[in-house]
């Protein structure tokens, strides 16, 4: 479900929610929200919120050969919840500027591990924390030419490994023509 409301010229409110129901796992609802103001053509500012789920994969839950692999049918589903602000200002009438901050926290992050006995098993590790800004140019400077350029600072914490979150770069850049 999910329905947009006007609250005033300047201000709408968009709520969403989706039910899944699961074979192995507890049935989940997934809700969204958005707060958004538009005070003139070029500018507007969003507030979000989030609440979602992964469940585990047959693959994750059932498999096990007994040489790589064991299975491990309790495992949990990951669930997130994220809030974000975005700032959206238009440049003209082909680019675009955007800036954003987020957050987000999981817990019963699934991750593949080694048993003692030296067999890959995935299982629930625990919860990870995120957080960041990002600033964003995009449009088309000609008309002929499509482009984005961003920026991201963002910090990963695993609050189970006492770190940074592997595979979870603090600075990331990114340069797209077509």
């Amino acid at each position: 479900m999910q329905d947009e409301k006007l609250l005033s010229p300047h201000w709408s409110l968009d709520l969403g929610a989706r039910y899944d129901l699961s074979t192995y796992r507890k049935n989940f609802v997934s809700l969204r929200a958005a707060l958004v103001y538009q005070p003139s053509d070029q500018w507007s500012y969003k507030f979000l919120f989030g609440r979602s789920f992964r469940n585990p994969s047959a693959f994750q839950l059932f498999y096990g050969d007994g040489f790589s692999a064991v299975a491990n049918p309790d495992l949990h589903p990951e669930s997130v919840n994220t809030v974000e602000i975005d700032v959206e200002r238009k440049l003209g009438r082909r680019m675009n500027l955007v800036a954003a901050g987020y957050s987000y926290w999981l817990s019963d992050f699934i991750e593949g591990v080694y048993t003692d006995a030296g067999l890959l098993q995935y299982q629930n590790l625990g919860k990870v924390h995120a957080s960041g800004v990002e600033i964003e140019i995009n449009g088309r400077p000609f008309s002929w030419l499509e482009a984005t350029a961003s920026y991201a600072f963002q910090k990963s914490t695993d609050y189970d490994a006492d770190g940074g979150l592997e595979n979870s770069p603090d600075h990331l850049a990114k340069l797209r023509f077509a």
